[in-house]
């Protein structure tokens, strides 16, 4: 019989699948695609239960339980048997043995809860420390989000937020977005780059990435252990800004590519990316 050694093989496998077909397409896919085939893996995680497979890497991770073999027992008759006295004897008191299985679950919610509250709280500090330094909004940049959220087509724009606790143009938040920007932004770039990484952060909202991001962030809690999920989650967010970035650029003139990529160094010259921040979105 063989048993199975519990791995994330069905993610292992969906997950080396897509570095496979974003290797082997890497000239012929577009940053959409790119990002678009990682919905097989989301697909994986979310499903308790998948159906099996001979050619899935489960099948690699397997051992054979080793046969019990009992010995043929010979019965010898004695008459004198019946005579002798029978003599009763108390089980043994089993010795003390651990439930393995519920060591297995309570260490999962444990990291499960400490990974969530961690995370929680740490984004929670965070929107607290830029809501009590914020800056005051130019009537300029004001105007300028009305304009890029009709040009986007958002029904509602974000709220606007300035700080020097922010380190990078970022959106946040689920049910009520937010826009962040560190406090140089108006002075560092010109009008048509501003326009530009507005459009960009604005794009996340239209495409529904702060949504998506949340759920990431609840299954990377309950898969803390699986560091392929993790590798998976960081490469998400790479081909994320490069989805949003070529939908910016769609149907382009070569003037407003170029103003793009001057932006792009500017940022990354001047402020300092977000680091692990599950909850918010950047730029870089």
């Amino acid at each position: 019989e063989l048993a199975p050694i519990p791995v994330p093989a069905k993610l292992a496998d969906a997950g080396m699948g897509v570095c496979f077909v974003q290797f082997l397409l890497q000239k012929h896919l577009s940053p959409r695609w790119r990002y678009a085939l990682w919905l097989p893996v989301l697909v994986v995680v979310l499903m308790p239960v998948l159906p099996e497979s001979r050619w899935s890497a489960e099948q690699v991770f397997v051992w054979e339980k080793p046969a019990l073999i009992v010995p043929p027992l010979s019965v010898i008759a004695d008459a004198t048997a019946s005579t002798m006295p029978t003599t009763v004897t108390t089980p043994a008191k089993p010795a003390f043995t651990i439930d393995w299985s519920r060591v297995r679950v309570l260490t999962w919610a444990g990291g499960t809860l400490l990974v969530l509250l961690v995370g929680g709280v740490s984004f929670a500090r965070t929107l607290l420390r830029v809501r009590r330094s914020r800056h005051e909004i130019s009537n300029d940049l004001a105007t300028r989000l009305d304009e890029v959220s009709r040009e986007v087509g958002l029904r509602r724009k974000p709220r606007l937020v300035m700080s020097p606790q922010v380190t990078s143009p970022a959106v946040t938040g689920l049910l009520r977005p937010l826009l962040l920007l560190p406090p140089g932004f108006e002075q560092n770039f010109t009008a048509e780059e501003k326009q530009l990484i507005l459009h960009h952060e604005l794009m996340h909202l239209k495409r529904g990435d702060l949504p998506l991001n949340t759920l990431l962030c609840v299954l990377l809690a309950l898969h803390w252990f699986n560091p392929l999920l993790w590798l998976a989650f960081f490469k998400v967010r790479a081909d994320r800004e490069a989805a949003c970035d070529a939908q910016v650029l769609e149907n382009a003139t070569p003037q407003r590519r170029s103003a793009y990529g001057h932006a792009l160094l500017k940022i990354e010259s001047a402020f300092a990316p977000l680091r692990l921040s599950l909850g918010f979105i950047g730029i870089l």
